[in-house]
């Protein structure tokens, strides 16, 4: 997992790993969610990928366009 940078010092991501066909995201509630390509397509898909890396706008972005839309959860 790479470490999210947190930019804005308020999200409550903290770490990701980008795949191919799909990006798992760790929040500091201990849950994580993975975001596939048959979940949320490939324009969110590449849009979480570009947040990730960015290291600011990911949660808000997960938060507003892709709830629900994960493929799987699960705790850490």
């Amino acid at each position: 997992m790479k470490k999210y940078e947190n930019k804005s010092g308020r999200s409550g991501v903290v770490s990701y790993m980008i795949y191919e066909d799909y990006v798992e995201v760790r929040f500091n509630t201990g849950v994580y969610y993975k975001y596939s390509r048959l979940s949320v397509g490939d324009f969110y898909l590449t849009e979480i990928k570009k947040l990730a890396e960015k290291g600011q706008g990911l949660n808000a972005f997960l938060t507003t366009k892709c709830r629900g839309l994960h493929s799987d959860k699960g705790w850490y």
